[in-house]
């Protein structure tokens, strides 16, 4: 089960202390976790998990341990969904939209940016592409698990749909598209086909505006350049030129201006940047442009396995028909149980305003 701070233990009997009063249903009761921290409170808790773990595996040659972490903490919270009566509400305005209640098939387009390392000029795409396919393919563990069971129904190296049946009479589908062509960095900007795929990934992404109910960007925010799924254009001592990004945004402006291109019925439902400060850089662009949306993005710096938490957080949530309140508290919740400091804010919001039907 992993090793957990004291601060996902309080959070969670803060979340389930009031379904106690009554209650005989199992699912109710307090999370059963081991936590493992000191008598001195006044320290961090040890996190239950961190990002070294991750970059010390060898890419391409595990999926994630920290996954099924995930997994347990949705489970339990997908639980108190349905088996606690003070739990359930009235379903959220959301899925009562018509794209959503008259739609047989919901789209999820998940764009991994092109996910450089800096200095050392490791390429993240195909690493993070391959968990998210092992992921959503695994076998479902225990009922109460949802980021598992779907078909691989299209795939290549640079892009895989998976669908699975949801609703009882809906169909959710995964678009997962993919920017580099292979993990060095030095090797794609020499190879005249990267600036192809890096375009090819680029329009999938803004067709995705139209075609998917639900869009998540991956990726570096480059300072508020916008999603990028290229080599990054770099200063003479091979760091990123961010004062660049920052002044043209270029590609802030053409994700801005392919959605102004949409009619406003037809573009996303929910969209997402899962990158750094995004809410930052890039919220009142977006509120403009998608006014009626619910946005997920980042209050803060993230890290890689956070793109997993944001994706597979919201995915399990519209499985289970989650208000965007709940989802709110299942991001919370599987963020502090890897923060080193588990006192620190969450670092991704879901974000809503109402939505018309």
């Amino acid at each position: 089960m992993g090793k957990f701070g004291v601060k996902i233990v309080g959070l969670l009997v803060l979340l389930v202390s009031p379904l106690a009063y009554g209650q005989t249903n199992l699912s109710c009761e307090r999370y059963k976790l081991k936590p493992n921290y000191t008598a001195d409170f006044t320290k961090p808790s040890p996190s239950g998990w961190t990002e070294e773990q991750a970059y010390m595996e060898m890419p391409g040659t595990s999926v994630y341990y920290q996954l099924g972490i995930i997994d347990d903490i949705l489970a339990f919270q997908n639980e108190r969904k349905l088996g606690c009566p003070q739990a359930k509400k009235p379903l959220d305005k959301m899925y009562s939209n018509k794209r959503i209640a008259e739609a047989q098939t919901l789209r999820v387009t998940l764009a991994i940016g092109y996910n450089d390392s800096g200095g050392n000029g490791f390429v993240w795409d195909d690493y993070l592409y391959k968990i998210f396919l092992a992921k959503f393919q695994a076998p479902c563990g225990r009922p109460m698990n949802a980021n598992c069971g779907f078909s691989l129904r299209t795939y290549d190296d640079f892009q895989a749909i998976l669908t699975k049946n949801i609703f009882v009479n809906k169909v959710l589908e995964i678009q997962i598209i993919n920017a580099a062509r292979s993990e060095d960095d030095e090797d794609n900007r020499k190879d005249p086909e990267q600036i192809k795929m890096s375009e090819l990934t680029q329009k999938r992404y803004h067709e995705s505006f139209s075609n998917s109910q639900f869009v998540f960007y991956l990726g570096h925010s480059r300072n508020g350049g916008g999603p990028d799924f290229s080599p990054p254009k770099l200063l003479p001592n091979g760091h990123t030129d961010y004062d660049w990004y920052q002044k043209t945004k270029i590609n802030s402006n053409k994700m801005v201006s392919e959605l102004t291109k949409i009619s406003p019925q037809n573009r996303p439902l929910v969209f997402s940047i899962l990158g750094c400060n995004s809410r930052l850089h890039y919220y009142n662009r977006l509120r403009n442009v998608l006014p009626k949306a619910g946005l997920i993005l980042s209050r803060e710096e993230i890290y890689t396995v956070e793109f997993y938490e944001g994706a597979l957080t919201f995915i399990n949530g519209l499985q289970f028909q989650k208000s965007t309140e709940d989802m709110n508290i299942d991001f919370e919740t599987v963020n502090i149980a890897h923060r080193q400091n588990g006192s620190q804010e969450s670092s991704l919001l879901f974000m809503n305003t109402p939505l018309t039907k």
